[in-house]
């Protein structure tokens, strides 16, 4: 794959974290890519993807934090 960056628009911790859960509000941009074979020839072409809302579920696992789920939100 070439391209593809996604880019963090934005992330805020909802209100009401547990210590057993973190809820993240984030938005992020993904920027156009290529898939490439092993000789480097274009497979398939994705376009630039627009800003889109996400809910990420982080849960403590040791002694940092992982995600646990991330489902698509409304803007």
């Amino acid at each position: 794959m070439h391209g593809g960056e996604t880019t963090l628009v934005s992330v805020r911790e909802r209100t009401g974290a547990a210590e057993t859960r973190i809820v993240l509000d984030v938005a992020d941009s993904r920027a156009a890519y290529r898939v490439l074979d092993g000789a480097g020839h274009v497979l398939e072409r994705a376009p630039a993807r627009g800003e889109r809302h996400w809910a990420v579920t982080l849960t403590p696992y040791g002694d940092s934090w992982r995600v646990w789920n991330a489902t698509e939100t409304p803007s």
